[in-house]
């Protein structure tokens, strides 16, 4: 009879053990699971920070290209368009002229 409650005894003792081993293992892995999770997290909101910045930097850049075209543009245009007002006022002085 003694050794049959040893033996009990030791059974109940392991499954204590195992038990307690089991809730470790899910503890411990709660706790990995919850740090990466917060890595996750600030890493996403640094990747967000830099993505803004980076957008914010490409519009800066988009629109000083834009106005760089339009100057280039009213540049190329202002001979067209100083021409056209000399071929307008030529006729017209001639006309004067004439008269």
């Amino acid at each position: 009879m003694q050794k049959a409650e040893e033996i009990r005894q030791f059974q109940e003792y392991k499954n204590r053990v195992l038990s307690s081993r089991k809730t470790d293992r899910k503890e411990e892995f709660n706790e990995v699971l919850n740090k990466y999770t917060q890595m996750q997290d600030s890493l996403d909101e640094a990747r967000q920070k830099i993505l803004d910045i980076r957008e914010e930097y490409r519009r800066k850049m988009l629109e000083a290209q834009r106005l760089k075209l339009e100057a280039q543009t009213a540049q190329e245009a202002e001979p067209e368009k100083k021409e056209t007002e000399k071929k307008a006022l030529a006729p017209a002085n001639q006309k004067k002229k004439k008269k």
